[in-house]
């Protein structure tokens, strides 16, 4: 549903071109977003996960014992072993 809105707030009227091939590789995701937000929640127990537009999410986690502002800025699929590019 979010594509659909997207495109008609981008592209209010349809193209009169014929559209060729995609610029930008696509492939279909190799984990759902329940798969990720189940091995989110084993390696990284109180993280929350949240969906934005366009196929895309954040996992929101903080350390135990440290503030929500300490971040080692390091990647959090990273840590879990995680490949999801």
């Amino acid at each position: 549903m979010t594509n659909s809105l997207i495109g008609c707030v981008r592209h209010p009227w349809a193209s009169q071109q014929p559209s060729g091939p995609s610029q930008f590789p696509i492939a279909d995701p190799r984990l759902t977003f329940d798969e990720i937000e189940h091995a989110v929640r084993q390696q990284l127990p109180g993280a929350g996960m949240h969906h934005h537009l366009g196929f895309r999410y954040t996992i929101e986690w903080t350390k135990p014992g440290e503030s929500s502002t300490g971040s080692d800025g390091g990647s959090v699929a990273a840590a879990m072993g995680l490949n999801l590019g």
